[in-house]
């Protein structure tokens, strides 16, 4: 099942037009981040070697060699008890 790299809404079955936005959040749904071949582990971000290098890897974009992954979205709020942690770093103690 692909989800929207943004806001984690699940994505419409079958090819996504180049100007599809996400029904939830309203981003562009045919761009590098929502695509199967997007790694930020690899030169260009892309694993697909013949594809051309996108710049805004959030933008619409016109490359061939799209396809919806399945990981795109990744919760980055921190939970309860990593925010007191964090929290507790910055808090004066009284002497």
């Amino acid at each position: 099942m692909s989800v929207c790299y943004h806001c984690g809404e699940m994505l419409p079955e079958g090819k996504i037009g180049r100007t599809e936005e996400c029904r939830r959040c309203g981003r562009p749904l045919h761009v590098c981040r929502n695509c199967l071949f997007y790694d930020t582990t690899v030169s260009g971000r892309c694993r697909e070697e013949a594809a051309e290098i996108v710049a805004d890897k959030e933008q619409a974009n016109f490359c061939e060699y799209f396809r919806p992954g399945e990981s795109a979205f990744r919760k980055t709020e921190p939970t309860d008890e990593v925010r007191r942690r964090f929290d507790s770093l910055f808090r004066k103690e009284s002497l």
